[in-house]
């Protein structure tokens, strides 16, 4: 039995629920450095660390992302059936559209509701100062272009810095479909053109983290079965996939330190491992299924950048509020955790209904027609 289960479109779909998950670490991540720091210092060094582990939730997106834009050609075996122009359109018009929209959002609440309340307890700290500071935003316009276009070096993301992520996201899908007909031919050969990818063209690093969401996908059968097989390599898979993508935290119980490189490197086979725990684990899959979680995976990539946003403009003015009425330390501050967090959810399912979806729409619309006139 094939393990690309019968649920919708040839996807594991209880992964999007990680995706989901990964978004909303981002989240807690950037309101820890946001407001926070000595209000989570008793959670940061228990395993639920993971859940504000912001670095370790984007790495599980690229390496979720190179699985599941690969598992559709190497599982089900349609490759014959890719056009590369149509998957560049798809890809351009999901990522890119969606960051517009909400970079002009963006630029409208900066320009009329945001306001910096240095009283509030707690405040925001200078790094989350610096994110809409007038070094950051007022920029050439040629910037702005720059970041909509999602591919050139050295782009600057004003108003929407986790973008930073979107840029790689686009790189890589540029080369993606090379890589996977290199990993038709050989797994090694693609560790090999991953590895000169790195090291002589000086490419990103986050490229192995593709590459291991791509092996993933080919030798998913395998790798299932072998985790199933036996329970103590099942529970150490787990263990030792979260020590790896959270090796950075807590600090003080970090063993070694590790280069910026090689700390990617490890926390992308952290990654790995937990996403291939979770493919073999049904309770998991069971609870990853639920609908809240199913929904969270839907609106992800909204919440994902509209979370700082969020966080300037709406949940800066409700520490205030709660000040004002008696509200301070950390009763405002876990107050102010939880207002952001359902404000996010809430503008991040208006974003993925009125501008994700018909990005969708659009993308699949006009691959439809570069399909169609190249079978002309």
């Amino acid at each position: 039995m094939p393990l690309v289960a019968k649920a919708q479109q040839d996807r594991l779909v209880y992964l999007d629920a990680v995706r989901g998950i990964a978004a909303l670490a981002v989240l807690w991540g950037h309101a820890y450095l946001a407001f926070g720091h000595q209000y989570f210092q008793p959670i940061m060094r228990t395993p639920l660390h993971l859940f504000f582990d912001a670095y370790a939730a984007v790495t599980v997106f690229f390496v979720l992302s190179g699985y599941v834009l690969s598992v559709r050609y190497l599982e089900l075996r349609r490759f014959e059936s890719f056009n590369i122009w149509a998957f560049y359109v798809k890809r351009y018009c999901r990522i890119v559209l969606p960051f517009i929209a909400v970079l002009v959002v963006s630029y409208l609440a900066r320009t009329w509701f945001y306001q910096f309340y240095a009283d509030n307890d707690p405040a925001l700290s200078k790094w989350a100062q610096r994110l809409w500071s007038d070094k950051k935003v007022d920029l050439p316009p040629l910037e702005y272009l720059k970041s909509a276009l999602m591919i050139l070096p050295d782009t600057k993301f004003p108003l929407i810095p986790q973008a930073w992520t979107l840029r790689i996201e686009m790189g890589m899908s540029l080369a993606l479909p090379f890589m996977i007909l290199i990993a038709c031919r050989s797994s090694w050969w693609l560790v090999l053109f991953t590895l000169v990818f790195i090291q002589l063209l000086g490419v990103y690093v986050f490229a192995a983290h593709f590459t291991m969401g791509i092996l993933l996908a080919k030798h998913q059968e395998y790798i299932v079965n072998l985790i199933r097989s036996n329970r103590l390599l099942a529970i150490a898979t787990l263990v030792i996939g979260v020590l790896l993508l959270t090796y950075r935290l807590p600090h003080e119980l970090i063993a070694m330190k590790l280069s910026p490189k090689a700390l990617r490197f490890v926390t992308g086979i952290g990654a790995l491992m937990l996403l291939a725990w979770i493919m073999a684990n049904a309770r998991a899959q069971a609870i990853l299924s639920i609908a809240p979680l199913q929904f969270l995976g839907k609106i992800s990539y909204s919440l994902y950048l509209v979370h700082l946003l969020v966080m300037l403009t709406v949940a800066q003015p409700a520490i205030h509020w709660l000040n004002v009425i008696g509200i301070e330390g950390s009763y405002s501050y876990w107050l102010a955790l939880g207002i952001t967090a359902a404000a996010s959810i809430i503008v991040s399912s208006i974003c993925f209904y009125l501008i994700e979806q018909p990005s969708i729409r659009i993308g699949a619309i006009i691959s439809t027609k570069i399909q169609g006139a190249r079978s002309v």
